[in-house]
């Protein structure tokens, strides 16, 4: 393995291991505002809904993943111009995860305002 390339590996992984530990650190953080004592602090929907929605969004991401390049395929034009056909799943998944992300951030609203007190 070249310096570089070794280099490289050891970046990746060590960013990899940063964004997992600030991922654990934004879940615990979410997990602890549903409990919070002041009511109008907790999020919309109460912890049930949050938690759901976090649930659903952990699933739908592991399925992006899994799926990796799956569902894209190059396929020739009449022309000889190459056209990216994708399927649905692969156009669905990363709009239900982006969706997830936003009703968790308006779910969280009360929590952020509650914050600033």
């Amino acid at each position: 393995m070249s310096t570089k390339r070794a280099i490289g590996t050891i970046v990746m992984k060590g960013v990899g291991e940063y964004f997992e530990l600030v991922g654990e650190v934004i879940f615990e953080m979410a997990f602890d505002s549903i409990l919070r004592y002041d009511k109008s602090a907790r999020p919309w929907g109460g912890g049930e809904l949050f938690i759901t929605a976090m649930s659903l969004s952990v699933i739908t991401n592991s399925l992006m993943k899994a799926m990796g390049n799956k569902g894209i395929k190059m396929v020739m034009n009449d022309d000889g111009k190459p056209v990216m056909i994708v399927s649905k799943a692969r156009l669905i998944l990363p709009m239900t995860a982006l969706a997830l992300q936003g009703s968790m951030l308006v779910i969280r609203y009360p929590v952020l305002m509650g914050n600033q007190k």
